[in-house]
C-alpha cells in the first residue's frame, strides 16, 4: 500500500510540474507569438510559430481565436514551420530521457 501511495505521489508531483511548465509556455506564447489571422507570414515567422505551436494549441482550447499556424503564408513559412514543429515535438518527447 505504501508503494502505491508513493507512486501516486510521484505521478502527482510530475503532473503539477508539467502543468506549471505548460502554463508558463502558454503565457510566453501569448506574449511573444500571437498569430494574426489577417497577416501573411514568411519563413522566419514559420520558425517562430512552429516553435510555439504546442502552447498555442493548448491556448486554443480556452480561446477559439488562437491559431497554431497562420492562415496566409509563403511556402518557405510552411517548410520551416514543419521543420521547427517536428523538431520541437522530438525535443519534448526526448526531454525525459537521461544519458548516464
Amino acid at each position: 500500500m505504501k508503494t502505491f501511495l508513493g507512486i501516486l505521489a510521484v505521478i502527482g508531483i510530475l503532473a503539477v510540474r508539467l502543468a506549471i511548465i505548460m502554463v508558463i509556455a502558454c503565457l510566453v506564447a501569448a506574449w511573444l507569438c500571437d498569430i494574426d489571422s489577417n497577416k501573411t507570414y514568411s519563413w522566419y515567422s514559420g520558425i517562430w510559430h512552429g516553435l510555439f505551436c504546442v502552447p498555442n494549441w493548448i491556448r486554443s482550447f480556452f480561446n477559439g481565436d488562437v491559431l497554431c499556424k497562420a492562415n496566409d503564408y509563403t511556402s518557405a513559412y510552411n517548410f520551416w514551420w514543419w521543420v521547427t514543429f517536428i523538431s520541437s515535438l522530438l525535443g519534448i518527447l526526448g526531454s525525459g530521457k537521461k544519458n548516464y
